[in-house]
């Protein structure tokens, strides 16, 4: 009896398609998508284009300052799997800024696209290049007075699904009007100018 072929026509199949798939694999950058998330879409300016659009909302939430940490975790919205959390609350000394507020923001993505809204705007100004700035405004309401909080921070496309960026609850003013530095009560926040960035594959 001859032995069968067959095993090794599936043996040479299998590492055909082995192969093909590692090029694929290789060539796609669906390595890099995996471990880089919305930066992938973001920079692969060849394979996916970007549109921007300003969210109208206003989005607005209570934050206690005499127990920092109980605002962490806080969402201030969320639609589906895409929201935006409180990530930070801390206090400094004056000189140091004071009340500081972190968000960090959560969009979705796959291999065809994503979707994130977020504070921060992220743009290609020219090819092979991006750059990012915070762009959305916050007030901070005390004991009935509003004010315009300035901006502490960003990062770019650090996480797989968004960003981080931050404000100084007051500006310094604020102190001189008597906003304790310590145990200053709840406060309102009012966050808006947010940007829809949405990544679609070419």
């Amino acid at each position: 009896m001859k032995p069968s072929k067959k095993p090794i026509l599936i043996i040479l199949c299998m590492l055909l398609f082995s192969a093909v798939l590692g090029i694929w694999i290789h060539t796609s950058g669906y390595i890099e998508f995996q471990n880089s998330g919305l930066a992938y879409l973001h920079r692969s300016q060849d394979k996916y284009d970007l549109m921007h659009q300003t969210d109208a909302n206003a989005y607005t939430m209570e934050i206690d300052l005499n127990d920092l940490e109980s605002n962490i975790g806080k969402r201030l919205w969320e639609d589906g799997e895409q929201y935006m959390e409180v990530a930070l609350v801390d206090s400094n000394e004056r000189n140091a800024g004071g009340y500081r507020i972190f968000f960090r923001s959560h969009g979705v993505y796959d291999f065809n696209g994503g979707h994130l809204t977020s504070g921060i705007k992220h743009s290609r100004p020219r090819e092979n290049c991006t750059q990012y700035e915070i762009v959305a405004d916050l007030i901070t309401t005390y004991n009935g007075k509003s004010y315009l909080a300035n901006y502490q921070g960003k990062t770019g496309l650090n996480e797989q699904d968004g960003d981080y960026f931050g404000f100084y609850l007051f500006p310094d003013e604020a102190y001189d009007e008597g906003v304790p530095l310590e145990n200053a009560g709840k406060v309102t926040i009012t966050l808006y100018n947010l940007t829809e960035h949405t990544w679609t594959r070419k």
